[in-house]
């Protein structure tokens, strides 16, 4: 195994690789790694279809330890506005959308 972690964009060639990404038990670890997991389709919000978004699209890395995936981040541009400031201007955002560890790294 590599001792160096590396970074790698997410990409639907990556697909298959990923799909044993386990990070947790409970509901909302497994919606991370199901979010990851998902299939290219408008009908499921998952990692492809984000960074295919025709308005926003998202940008996806994959942190490897040679070609063992340890973990993702995902990051978007959105438009936000203070609360009960209506009428100033948004401003552009960049967020963390999903962050995932595989659970066999944590600690």
């Amino acid at each position: 195994m590599a001792e160096t972690l590396t970074k790698h964009a997410f990409t639907v060639a990556e697909l298959p690789n990923v799909q044993d990404f386990h990070c947790g038990d409970e509901p909302f670890e497994k919606e991370v790694a199901d979010w990851l997991k998902g299939p290219d389709s408008p009908e499921v919000d998952s990692a492809l279809t984000s960074i295919k978004h025709p308005d926003k699209p998202s940008r996806v890395w994959l942190y490897k330890l040679g070609d063992e995936v340890v973990g993702f981040g995902a990051l978007a541009k959105t438009d936000w506005r203070w609360p009960g400031k209506n009428n100033d201007p948004k401003l552009p955002l960049s967020i963390i959308i999903w962050v995932g560890v595989q659970m066999k790294y944590w600690g």
